[in-house]
């Protein structure tokens, strides 16, 4: 093995090891050490073009675009793509069939880089390599490009397995990526072929434009997609460039304005980040620094100058484009793979690549020439005055509130936007107002436009010549993909409208597409700005005419990639026969591979920067990824984001669904998905509203646990006072705030049970402090105010005779030793999910049951583990609390059915009926007891375990959970739905008496008006209202 040491351009190998020298560990988590830096480039290198795929281990058609099925495939991906790094950057690996004598070592460490082992430093695997006579291994793995049986070698000769990151009994986790820098991270393996689907329904929808009847076709053959922060919008479009011939335009703000407190912005790894309020240091992907500068927003601009802009640049684009996109001519993907790796060529982490700055240097010169040639003149205009919509502090001008006004039916759910009364002032009676006039520079000749556009035509025309088309193509489908990223800032509004300038840059532009829709390209646009009347207006409210007379637009593209990493982490934490325990699933490691990918691959990149050795400078580093994520939520502390931070973190661990009907609520809506993580799910076709929610996501319930945690008032006081403010401003939907308030009391009392310091500055913020086990009588006492701490934990089942029965076992014993691990809600889709065979994966995911709308019996379930947090979670050790919430003044009995969720009758399980509405008048009646059936009802066998509780009222001599300073604000919460509740003048019964007469179809209404039809009978009238007349006098 002598022959293996060399001198390196990554790292130097040391001598031969004498038999007694030490091998180094590093004692960080997940040590990832930099002796060699494999992250330096990772750009795969483009396979020589031919009709045939270029050898696996060449970076071609590798192994690693497979798709990945199981944790071995990733570790094998992982090492392939580690080695063509080395065989590219640092002329290692040259052979393809036999592995040199100078890079075992190298694979080693590789090797233990990407898979399932504890990293060794460089010098420490040529010890181990040595030592344990590893070349034929080491040789037969490179040579059948195989790593399955080497890893398992490995294994058998004990080396250490890479330790958990989250908690120290945590199971072994993750494979890493190796990568160390944002560049890195993004640009490893892509999971699913949503970027294939992509490209299939933009196909699709080419298709149907080009045989649509002229009344019927699209207003412009362009996609918006619009998600929340982190859902793989960048990486979709990225992936996508490998199977058609891509045009990127990145056009984010320039960051170094905004540049504070060392913060971190980027989009990286499998799927991106993407949101410009980070106050970054590092994006990534980069801008084009030289094509924002060309976009930027000009005011004082008529609209028709703004689309000769739009349309002279889109013309130097594909004048400079075809020529060398034509160098890579061969099949669609082959030149669209070509075409890509030219144009990353030298792109770091900071700048896009030399080829593609060059380009785009070339088309704004060309173009800055074309709009200086412009013959233009000022035209004076007058300013359309403002209206200020106070509800969210939002400017709109007076032409889009008439739009507003003058909406078709579904503009009369608009609630919040009180009626326009008619001016009856006569006109020589009103003030007058000073008229403000601007002078907008315009075309001075119209007629000018078109010949842009004959220009424009002509340039596309011969850049479709040279795109290669798919083999068995459909004659409308896109064999060019333009793409916008962070295109929010194209929809900037001017700042003071006028007749001439009344669009957005982005409106403008959608104007200029609308002449390109026959030619085979299509346009994306990617933002987290989710205000859809800037980007998707619903077509009573678009500039267009033709789109207000029928013309269609793409409905926004929402579907994203959720949950990617969940299969990874359940592969690996059962690997070896092992079973899955509370205390395994209550780790960073496993919680970040719930929800959206960023969670997982920020936390990837934080593991691999803090091994031992990192290269990493400081001011590329990220933020653990719990801090990160309430960075994300909170908008990064940004103080006048206060309010909505809160109402947002409030919603993504309790849920709340946002009332569509009103503006106010859907712009709510929209800031929440904008800035503060709410996912869309669906944008329907008519755009007047958004689908959105807050699906499970264990990093960001922790993240908002926390955030809520350091209130000053703390979450038992603020969380009622925060949704009580929402209801009152009418953003959260009526319907379900009897459920809200049940879930919000729940998760009031997990956080109490936690039973945390009271200076939150004492807890480990890179460790989950609220997503961890609670025992089950724990949460119980701290639900319940003191005083009903004996009748719960002494209950019996519903079978018993009675609640002292010395026959039956108390709640306290069957439940000694249980678990509830819940730290959000999240909505059931059906109602399997809440059986248990089913139930354990949200109790693995760390989550309680929303019931969906319509679940008989049952509105929330908590999940319960029956025995210690180190005892394998199976459908055997599942429970549940069942819960009913009813928002009620008279309550009747209520039977909560406990074979949906536990259908063993051996498995003691519990019910909980919440009876929020009803406060009793007599002190006797108790606020809280042990339910048995009603007298004469049979006795049901499968009760016997069942432990039902009643509570009544919702104030703190009930529940624990509630501080006796926040009682108005949960009647607030509750009071809503009830008429009598809301009219001002309900104390007056005179007024009461005359709004009850508008509400013909009562009792004592029909009773006395069918009294007159048959006066005889005796219709048992009320006394009260057996009066011709209603006395309305009030005396002073």
């Amino acid at each position: 093995m002598s022959n293996m040491s060399r001198s390196s351009t990554i790292a130097p190998f040391a001598p031969e090891p004498s038999e007694d020298e030490p091998m180094l560990y590093s004692d960080s988590e997940d040590s990832r050490p930099a002796g060699l830096n494999l992250s330096t480039d990772t750009t795969t290198t483009m396979p020589k073009l031919s009709p045939v795929p270029a050898p696996d281990r060449n970076g071609g058609t590798s192994k690693s675009r497979q798709p990945l099925n199981s944790s071995t495939d990733i570790e094998a991906a992982v090492i392939r793509e580690q080695i063509q790094r080395c065989r590219k950057r640092h002329n290692m690996f040259q052979d393809l069939t036999e592995l040199g004598p100078d890079d075992g070592v190298t694979l080693l460490f590789i090797v233990l880089s990407g898979s399932r082992f504890k990293s060794l430093d460089i010098h420490s695997c040529k010890t181990f390599v040595w030592k344990n006579d590893l070349g034929r291994w080491l040789r037969r793995a490179y040579e059948e490009d195989s790593y399955k049986e080497l890893c398992d070698h490995l294994e058998s000769l004990g080396l250490p397995r890479a330790p958990n990151t989250g908690t120290e009994a945590g199971p072994v986790l993750m494979a890493r990526s190796g990568s160390n820098d944002l560049k890195g991270a993004f640009e490893t393996i892509y999971r699913g072929n949503l970027h294939k689907l992509f490209k299939d329904v933009m196909n699709m929808y080419a298709r149907l434009i080009a045989g649509a009847e002229a009344n019927e076709s699209a207003y412009n053959k362009s996609v918006t997609i619009i998600q929340s922060s982190g859902m793989g919008k960048s990486r979709l479009v990225d992936e996508t460039s490998k199977l058609i011939a891509t045009l990127p335009i990145n056009i984010r703000e320039d960051l170094g304005a905004t540049k504070k407190g060392g913060c971190l912005w980027y989009k990286h790894s499998l799927w991106p980040i993407s949101d410009s309020r980070c106050f970054p240091t590092i994006a990534y992907p980069p801008a084009d620094e030289n094509l924002r500068k060309y976009f930027e927003y000009p005011e004082n601009e008529s609209d028709q100058l703004q689309q000769a802009r739009h349309i002279i640049f889109l013309t130097a684009l594909f004048d400079f484009a075809a020529p060398n996109i034509e160098k890579y001519r061969a099949s669609q993907q082959l030149q669209a793979l070509g075409w890509r790796d030219h144009l990353r060529q030298g792109e770091t982490s900071e700048n896009v690549g030399s080829q593609r700055k060059d380009l785009y240097d070339e088309v704004v010169r060309k173009a800055c020439e074309g709009v200086g040639d412009l013959n233009t003149n000022l035209k004076e205009a007058e300013v359309i005055p403002k209206v200020i919509d106070i509800a969210l502090t939002k400017t709109n001008t007076t032409y889009e509130k008439i739009d507003t006004l003058t909406k078709s039916d579904v503009a009369a759910m608009d609630l919040d936007t009180a009626p326009t009364k008619p001016d009856t002032t006569p006109e020589k009676a009103k003030p007058t107002r000073a008229t403000i006039t601007l002078k907008i520079k315009d075309l001075a000749d119209p007629k000018d436009l078109e010949k842009l556009y004959s220009k424009l035509r002509l340039s596309l025309s011969k850049l479709v010549k040279v795109l290669a088309p798919e083999k068995g193509r459909h004659k409308a489908d896109n064999m060019l993909l333009v793409y916008f990223d962070e295109a929010h800032g194209l929809t900037k509004p001017p700042s003071q409208v006028t007749p001439l300038n009344r669009m957005s840059s982005y409106h403008n532009l959608g104007k200029v597409l609308a002449e390109l829709c026959k030619y085979p390209v299509c346009f994306v646009f990617l933002s987290t700005n989710s205000d859809l009347h800037q980007f998707a207006p619903p077509p009573s409210d678009h500039p267009s005419v033709r789109v207000s007379q029928g013309h269609t637009i793409i409905p926004p593209f929402t579907e994203l990639p959720f949950d990617v990493f969940v299969q990874h982490g359940f592969e690996t934490m059962t690997g070896g026969g092992r079973q899955v325990t509370l205390r395994d699933v209550c780790t960073t490691d496993t919680m970040s591979c719930f929800g959206r990918p960023m969670w997982h691959t920020h936390h990837d990149l934080w593991v691999n920067q803090h091994s031992a050795n990192d290269p990493s400078p400081e001011s590329e580093r990220v933020d653990h990824v719990l801090s990160f994520a309430k960075n994300k939520i909170s908008a990064h502390g940004t103080p006048e984001k206060s309010s909505v931070s809160e109402l947002a973190a409030l919603g993504i661990r309790v849920g709340i669904e946002f009332d569509s009907r009103t503006r106010s609520s859907r712009r709510m809506e929209a800031k929440h998905v904008e800035s503060h993580m709410r996912v869309v799910y669906a944008i329907p076709k008519h755009r007047e509203y958004m689908r959105t929610g807050t699906p499970s996501e264990p990093i960001l319930a922790e993240a908002a646990a926390f955030y809520l945690a350091k209130h000053p008032e703390g979450l038992k006081v603020a969380g009622p006072k925060i949704l009580a403010d929402s209801c009152r401003d009418g953003f959260i939907a009526r319907g379900e705030r009897g459920e809200l308030c049940g879930r919000l009391l729940l998760t009031i009392a997990h956080d109490l049970a936690l039973a945390l310091p009271p200076k939150l500055e004492e807890l480990d913020t890179t460790k989950p402090n609220f997503h961890v086990p609670i025992p089950v009588l724990d949460f119980l006492r701290a639900l319940f105010e003191k005083s009903h701490h004996e009748t719960v934990l002494k209950a019996t089942p519903l079978n018993s005779d009675f609640a002292g029965s010395k026959n039956h076992t108390t709640l306290e014993k069957a439940f000694e030793n249980a678990y509830v691990s819940f730290s959000h809600f999240e909505l059931a889709d059906d109602s399997d999910v809440l059986e248990a065979s089913q139930l354990r994966y949200s109790l693995i995911r760390g989550c309680a049951i929303q019931a969906k709308e319509g679940q008989d019996s049952i509105d929330a379930v908590i999940p319960i583990h029956i025995g210690d947090v180190t005892d394998p979670i199976t459908t055997k050790t599942m429970s549940a609390i069942n819960v009913q919430f009813k928002n009620r003044k008279q309550p009747d009995y209520c039977a909560v059915k406990r074979k949906i969720t536990v259908p063993d009758p051996a498995c003691p399980v519990i019910s909980i009926v919440f009876e929020l509405g009803f406060q009793p008048k007599d002190k006797r009646t108790p606020l809280v007891e042990v339910q048995r059936p009603p007298e004469g009802d049979p006795q049901d066998p499968s009760n016997d375990f069942h432990y039902q509780i009643l509570t009544r009222g919702h104030g703190a001599e009930t529940f624990n959970a509630v501080d006796s300073g926040a009682q108005r604000a949960y009647d607030m919460i509750l009071g809503t739905g009830d008429l009598i509740n809301d009219f001002p003048r309900a104390s007056l019964p005179g007024s009461l008496a005359y709004l009850h007469q508008m509400r013909p179809l009562r009792r004592e209404h029909t009773l006395k008006h069918l009294g007159l039809l048959d006066p005889k009978k005796d219709l048992h009238l009320p006394d009260s209202e057996s009066m011709e007349t209603v006395d309305l006098h009030v005396s002073d």
